[in-house]
């Protein structure tokens, strides 16, 4: 003990600091001094709590017993090294260093040597930091960054990829080893290489959150030498003291092709809309007029069987244009309508009763919990009005009753029309959503099977849903849909 107490009182002699004692006790780092020999001849408190020992069990040691044994046999050569040509500096740059604790645990440290020549006597002090906690949120950090669902790549300041997870392997095709320290330009298609320098490196002077590219199409390059659509975002983050940038990657492939395909059914439905308005309307206007002058060629007294197949042919022009008309309506409706307007809901549904003319022994009850909704009144309206005609019209006596209530329910209003007719199997449920599927077995003009499919796309299109509550014995149907409170920048038309 008091050998290595003199040890520690010569050191400090040494370099001529043995007023500085509290500093260096003050360290928040552990700190040990050693002389050329690799001898510890002072060590603070806070590598005697980092390490496990007591000041008497180091002092008058070789560094090595604070080193793993995997280690310690090659110290002495790299202690000879440094010696030779001492120099500040961080030790085993390039290579993990590692601690051994008195217990026998092994932690990661950094280490920081700096060699000081005093009175012809070389002694080198050396800073040692616990990095475990360190090393463990940089271990959470790889894990949150491998799992996540989109492609991700962390690049440094020069703009080479230091860290990559899987999914952005699984875009580009690549294995890690042939990304990690390669420039980020490499997933770029060659016409970009260039240009894009410049751009990252105007980035890394002023660095900041956003996304890259905006209003321009961006493509990465799949090793394949294929074209990617991607959607890029940016972030800088400082790692280590060094400013680098995570960049988020998204294959957006396949929303390309939905969207090309969306484009393309919405064009030629808006294209049938056209011909059904314009090239079947008047043709169909056209015979209507040709029977009418025959009627009036063959005057009054027509034979029975005449007048009755003429009748039978107005009926089925008349069909037909209901049929066209319905089908326009089911096309407009699949459009977002973002007109909102306050509407006072009962006196809406109220109105729609008193337009519908439902036979007088019908009896109806409306409620809601809210009486002013701020809605896309024109869509809504629509909606209501079907369903209430379709539980008048399908209704197998003439005294039913009908119910309608509204309340909210977290960003949606809840509407349920409820009737007590013949009602709808449950197998048939999904059915009458159906563009032309009717349960009605007349084929009179209003009964197309439009009137639902209409209901249903008009519903969706807003971003609601709607559905058929089942009944067990079939009795009486209800309708039960849900409209949006607010608009959805996803649903919003541009």
């Amino acid at each position: 003990m008091k050998v290595n107490m003199k040890l520690e009182k010569e050191a400090l002699k040494l370099l001529n600091i043995s007023d500085y004692t509290q500093v260096m006790e003050a360290f928040p780092n552990g700190l040990i001094i050693s002389n050329s020999l690799g001898k510890i001849v002072y060590c603070n408190n806070e590598l005697l709590e980092m390490f496990g020992y007591t000041k008497s069990e180091l002092l008058g040691h070789s560094v090595e017993i604070l080193v793993p044994e995997q280690y310690s046999e090659n110290h002495p050569n790299y202690l000879a090294s440094f010696m030779k040509k001492p120099t500040k500096r961080s030790m085993g740059v390039g290579r993990e260093v590692a601690g051994l604790r008195k217990n026998g645990d092994i932690f990661p440290v950094e280490i920081g040597l700096n060699p000081i020549e005093s009175e012809n006597v070389d002694i080198v002090i050396a800073t040692i930091t616990d990095i475990s906690q360190r090393r463990q949120l940089e271990g959470n950090f790889k894990k949150v960054i491998e799992a996540a669902p989109i492609g991700i790549l962390i690049m440094d300041g020069h703009g080479n990829i230091t860290h990559i997870n899987s999914q952005l392997l699984t875009i580009f095709g690549y294995e890690e080893q042939e990304l990690i320290n390669e420039p980020v330009e490499n997933l770029l298609p060659e016409r970009h290489r260039k240009e894009h320098v410049s751009s990252r490196n105007g980035f890394i002077r002023s660095p900041s959150a956003r996304a890259m590219g905006l209003g321009r199409d961006l493509t990465g390059l799949h090793k394949r030498g294929i074209e990617i659509p991607i959607e890029i975002g940016l972030n800088p983050v400082s790692f280590h003291g060094k400013t680098s940038v995570i960049a988020t990657i998204s294959d957006i492939s396949q929303r390309k092709i939905d969207g090309t395909r969306l484009q393309q059914l919405n064009a030629d439905l808006d294209e049938f809309t056209y011909v059904a308005s314009h090239d079947l309307k008047s043709p169909l206007r056209g015979i209507n007029d040709l029977l009418e002058w025959i009627e009036e060629d063959l005057g009054t007294n027509l034979p029975k069987d005449v007048k009755k197949n003429l009748d039978r042919a107005h009926i089925r022009i008349s069909r037909m244009e209901k049929l066209i008309s319905n089908l326009l309506s089911y096309a407009k409706s699949g459009h977002q309508n973002t007109e909102m307007a306050d509407i006072n809901i009962i006196e809406v549904i109220t109105n729609i009763i008193t337009d519908l003319s439902a036979p007088p022994d019908f009896s109806f009850h409306t409620a809601s919990k809210i009486a002013i909704l701020n809605v896309a009144h024109i869509p809504l309206e629509t909606v209501l009005r079907n369903l209430i005609s379709n539980a008048i019209k399908h209704h197998n006596r003439p005294d039913g009753h009908i119910e309608i209530n509204v309340k909210t329910k977290g960003r949606f209003y809840i509407f349920s029309i409820q009737d007590d007719g013949p009602g709808i199997p449950e197998h048939s449920q999904q059915r009458v959503f159906k563009l032309f599927q009717t349960l009605s077995t007349t084929q009179g003009e209003d009964r197309t099977g439009v009137g639902l499919a209409v209901v249903k796309r008009l519903v969706e299109a807003q971003g609601g849903k709607v559905q058929i509550v089942s009944n067990m014995n079939n009795q009486g149907t209800e309708f039960i849909f849900s409209w949006p409170r607010y608009l959805r920048s996803d649903l919003n038309e541009r």
